[in-house]
């Protein structure tokens, strides 16, 4: 049976996905070049807006809401400032956060880009890319077992920021024999996947 664009698009209304990966938040600060800066030969730019956007793993979750699935996302983010921004932005997207857990240790992964005049002049990155913590991997292998029992797909999407270990794909793998969710894989490196068993 073929089906068109838009009879697929329907399909995911009402579906529950979950995602799991790494959270980020997209961050842009919007201005004008006001001239160069004195300290050095580089544009001075007066900023005048700024943008905090769901990314990474996030904003895979807030695409699949967008097209009328109901969304619950998993990650690992910090206890900070950043976090907060995250959980707001899922939220008010419909995107469900129970399965959010926070690390005091880690900081919540961010790109800031600077934006001038619509070109974008620099990006600077700063969040925990480390493996997670025995603690908080158990944590979230606990919660992967909720979100497959509850799912009828998991997304599991690899930015290879430490969320995805060997221990929580394994977790994963061991889930999706018992509970037969469909097990969509983002990767760079799909080889670290061959453990997850290929959906029929």
């Amino acid at each position: 049976m073929n089906l068109g664009l838009a009879d697929l698009v329907r399909r995911f209304s009402g579906r529950r996905i979950a995602v799991v990966g790494e959270a980020m938040v997209d961050s842009y600060l919007e201005g004008f070049a006001a001239g160069l800066c004195r300290e050095a030969p580089v544009p001075t730019v007066s900023l005048r807006a700024r943008t905090d956007l769901p990314g990474g793993a996030a904003n895979t979750a807030v695409n699949l809401a967008a097209l009328g699935a109901d969304v619950m996302f998993c990650s690992v983010v910090g206890e900070d400032a950043e976090a907060t921004v995250l959980r707001h932005a899922l939220a008010g997207r419909g995107i469900h956060i129970d399965h959010l857990v926070a690390d005091p240790a880690r900081r919540t992964l961010t790109k800031n880009r600077i934006v001038s005049d619509s070109q974008i002049l620099i990006r600077f990155d700063h969040g925990t890319t480390d493996p997670l913590g025995p603690e908080t991997e158990a944590v979230l292998i606990d919660r992967l077992g909720d979100l497959f029992a509850q799912s009828d797909a998991v997304i599991l999407s690899d930015y290879e920021k430490g969320l995805l270990t060997s221990s929580v794909l394994e977790a994963a793998s061991r889930l999706q024999a018992r509970c037969c969710p469909l097990v969509v894989v983002d990767a760079r490196d799909l080889s670290r996947y061959t453990m997850v068993r290929p959906s029929a």
